[in-house]
């Protein structure tokens, strides 16, 4: 009875599993989808990663943590910039849908204003709202990027 009771309750208590996907419709053209991304984003741009901090320094971590990234704005296709570097947060690890970039490397950004980390770290607010991106937002390697996807951008800068 009670080893029916144990199963039954952890049969109750246990949710699926949610790993993130960024699963993409095969009918849908390149530049579709850069245009999606782009029109998704507030901010837009190519830059070098040069400092990486994980925002939460407790002993209990987990992959959903942020970490705040501040990059060197090489060049941007979308967005304004009052700065030659902007800092951007994502979480830590693409399990929890976050981008993991690497300091010294160049990256092909896009970010969103968004308030998700505000409430358990709040110095990442300085106008309510700070850039964050994610594993879905079509952030790559900028030696990744190729000629075509460079072109679709900049055809989309000039139409504002």
């Amino acid at each position: 009875m009670l080893r029916s009771l144990i199963i039954a309750l952890f049969v109750l208590t246990c949710v699926p599993a949610v790993a993130c996907t960024c699963a993409k419709d095969p009918r849908v053209s390149k530049k579709e989808e850069i245009t999606e991304k782009y029109e998704r984003a507030d901010v837009v741009f190519s830059g070098n990663l040069i400092k990486k901090v994980a925002l939460n320094k407790a002993r209990k971590r987990s992959s959903g943590d942020p970490v705040l990234y501040t990059f060197e704005i090489i060049h941007h296709y979308k967005g304004s910039f009052s700065k030659s570097t902007i800092e951007i947060v994502s979480e830590a690890f693409g399990s929890s849908c976050g981008y993991n970039f690497n300091e010294g490397l160049t990256y092909l950004v896009y970010t969103r204003a968004s308030s998700h980390f505000n409430d358990r770290f709040p110095q990442l607010v300085d106008d309510k709202n700070a850039h964050t991106t994610g594993l879905c937002s079509g952030n790559m390697l900028r030696k990744k990027v190729d000629k075509k996807q460079l072109r679709i951008l900049k055809r989309l800068k000039a139409k504002g």
